[in-house]
Formats: C-alpha cells, structure tokens, sequence
C-alpha cells in the first residue's frame, strides 16, 4: 500500500482543477436537446413509479422527479 500525504493530494487537486479548467468541449452542450432527453427519461421513470415521487428517497419515482428538477434548474442557469 502506498501512503500520501496531505501535500500530494493537494497537488493532484490543484492538478485536476487547473486542467478540468482546460477541457473545453470544441461544440459545447445543446442545452435544448439535453434538456428534452433529460425531461423525457425522467417522465418514463415517473410513469413507472407514479407514486415513488411521494414516498421520497430510495424510490425511482423520488429520484427522477428530482432530476427533472435540477435539469430545469441548470437549464435556466446556464442554457436557457
């Protein structure tokens, strides 16, 4: 086993940090297209566990319902 110290995995953070900044996709995201595929397999999850959007965590229907809504939410920020 190998032992890090706390100085490496700052620098891997520094490391990832400076070349996720880099990484620019050349076509970037159409947002519109995102969204719609998004929304659309959250609705068939939602149609499958109609009633998991009330019971909370642990449910499909919970858990796309929240999806779709930061879908909506990065949308609004960033694409719309």
């Amino acid at each position: 086993a190998s032992i890090t110290s706390p100085e490496d995995e700052h620098t891997d953070e520094a490391d990832y940090s400076e070349l996720a900044n880099t990484m620019i996709h050349p076509l970037a995201v159409d947002w519109d297209t995102l969204k719609s595929d998004v929304s659309a397999m959250c609705d068939a999850a939602m149609i499958r566990d109609p009633e998991g959007a009330s019971l909370g965590t642990g449910h499909l229907g919970f858990t796309a319902k929240k999806v779709k809504e930061l879908m909506e939410e990065m949308y609004n920020t960033y694409g719309g």
